[in-house]
């Protein structure tokens, strides 16, 4: 389980399973998990354009020029930063 932030519509942080911090700056990519809003194949990755905060959802992620919550998604895990 992650635990994400909004940092800036250019980047994300993230607190990892094991509790590390890490920043990702767009585009990343994520894999869907729900196809029904994006009517994209389970388990596709795709990249994320943009990041945006939202009162309803708490975040947005741009896929495909649409703004879709970011629980449609599961972040690729990621290595260490350097």
């Amino acid at each position: 389980m992650q635990k994400l932030e909004y940092q800036s519509s250019n980047s994300l942080l993230v607190i990892n399973s094991s509790g590390e911090l890490r920043q990702l700056f767009v585009p990343f990519r994520v894999i869907v998990i729900d196809s029904d809003i994006l009517h994209v194949q389970k388990g596709c990755s795709v990249f994320v354009e943009a990041v945006k905060p939202d009162v309803k959802e708490r975040i947005l992620f741009r896929v495909f020029h649409l703004w879709i919550p970011y629980s449609v998604f599961e972040l690729i895990e990621f290595g260490p930063m350097k």
